[in-house]
């Protein structure tokens, strides 16, 4: 197992031998409760029953994307004959001395004795990276109780069963991760006074099903979240789960299955040069598609990816030449495809990379501001600016903010001065982002009067 902690929390989550999470398809999870009635009056006036049921509504106002459903099948035995097994396609939940854990070679359930500590112990089934069965088995050995607050002498089913829930929904034990966490939650090792799920517990749940109503903020194209590089790279993080799928979407990455859960991206490039994007350090098997276009259903396709390393690496890499100045969306998908019957794709949480090799374009900036000069008439001038920006700036001189004809370097050359040229002189720096325009230079002419006398004396 990999264990997956995402920042401020140390909930631990199941998933398969690549590092991918292990969840239920949107909708219903339903479970068969196979539960005799109680020996004695239970604390809270519950009986076994009713009190998994409320285990199951305690979860089920946290979920967002998956609810539980159940039926009950009172049974006078334990445990329950005939009915209970695992492999057969059904989420079960009994009492027992044992509990199964897989077929052997003749199909017949393996069982296996409880230890002399363990409360109960759910064994779940997937499929690729959907859970597909959970079964949870209560230890007999147990005198079992329903009642709220510290633990007495007798164990509490409620909240043991809300523990064993959370293993359904492919939660694991904090404390036991790699390295242990240390953390209040009700999804720990060992059966406390915490009573219900906290919110570590809670957390965990909605990294893989969401809260009620919830869905990501960057569901519908037109609400892509732009991203914006101040270096050469970003690292952004978001999640598909409850995200939905638009009317005349492209599929991406050759993900058909209709129920997609796309969520969107946008870029503008600063520059033109070699862009890499990539989902390495997302939680589930990706997809990922780059797009021009204004509009969800009139896409032009540019370049995608499904698996970095088919069946290995399954989060996704692309690398295009972007060219400047263009906006590109950018998708992210769980595989799924229509050969799978569910019609479903993956969920989870996104980790988006995208990393820019080319020159980041920069508007103008004047570095060389053109000086004021005092020359007498007859004298040759010549005003000296300069400007950084990329792309490299033109330059447009001017005099008195009127544009002068043909002065279009980052000079401008004034053969024999005249009292006419005397002046302000400013230079504006020019490029695809943006503009500058410098200081003036202010021009001052010296011209000696018609009548003036010299007088040249020699010694």
């Amino acid at each position: 197992m990999v264990l997956f902690v995402p920042a401020l929390w140390a909930y631990d989550i199941d998933t398969d031998s690549g590092g991918y999470v292990l969840a239920w398809e949107p909708g219903s999870i339903p479970m068969r409760i196979l539960l005799p009635a109680p020996t004695f009056a239970l604390t809270d006036g519950s009986d076994y029953v009713s009190s998994v049921e409320a285990a199951m509504q305690a979860w089920n106002t946290k979920l967002g994307i998956v609810q539980f459903s159940w039926q009950s099948f009172p049974t006078p035995s334990n445990p329950p004959v005939g009915t209970y097994s695992n492999s057969n396609g059904l989420n079960e939940i009994a009492m027992d001395s044992q509990y199964s854990y897989g077929k052997d070679n003749s199909g017949n359930d393996v069982r296996k004795s409880f230890d002399q500590y363990t409360l109960a112990i759910t064994v779940t089934f997937s499929q690729g990276d959907s859970l597909v069965e959970a079964d949870m088995v209560i230890n007999t050995k147990w005198t079992w109780d329903s009642y709220r607050g510290p633990l007495n002498s007798n164990e509490d089913i409620r909240r043991v069963v809300i523990h064993e829930l959370g293993h359904v929904l492919g939660l694991k034990h904090p404390d036991q991760a790699t390295p242990p966490q240390n953390v209040t939650a009700i999804m720990n090792s060992q059966v406390s006074n915490i009573d219900t799920m906290q919110a570590d517990d809670i957390a965990g749940a909605q990294l893989l099903y969401a809260a009620p109503g919830v869905v990501p903020a960057n569901n519908d194209f037109a609400n892509a979240t732009p991203i914006t590089l101040s270096g050469s790279s970003i690292q952004l993080t978001g999640s598909n789960v409850a995200a939905t799928r638009q009317s005349g979407e492209p599929n991406h990455a050759g993900a058909d299955a209709p129920n997609g859960h796309s969520v969107w991206w946008k870029w503008t490039a600063p520059g033109s040069g070699s862009t890499t994007i990539t989902t390495l350090g997302s939680n589930f098997d990706t997809v990922l598609a780059v797009y021009t276009g204004s509009a969800v259903n009139a896409l032009t396709a540019v370049v995608s990816n499904d698996d970095v390393q088919d069946g290995v690496i399954r989060t996704s890499s692309v690398t295009f030449n972007a060219v400047s100045g263009t906006t590109y969306s950018i998708a992210v998908d769980g595989w799924g495809s229509t050969s799978d019957p569910a019609q479903y794709t993956y969920t989870g949480a996104i980790t988006l990379n995208l990393t820019f090799a080319g020159a980041v374009n920069s508007a103008p900036i004047i570095t060389t501001q053109p000086a004021t000069q005092t020359v007498n008439a007859g004298q040759a001038v010549q005003f000296i600016a300069a400007a950084s920006g990329t792309p490299a700036p033109s330059y447009q001189w001017q005099k008195n903010g009127v544009p002068i004809a043909g002065a279009t370097g980052s000079t401008y050359t004034i053969g024999s001065a005249a009292a006419a040229d005397a002046g302000s002189y400013t230079v504006v720096a020019t490029n695809s982002v943006g503009s500058a325009t410098s200081n003036a230079g202010v021009l001052s002419v010296i011209v000696a009067p018609s009548n003036a006398i010299i007088t040249i004396t020699v010694p």
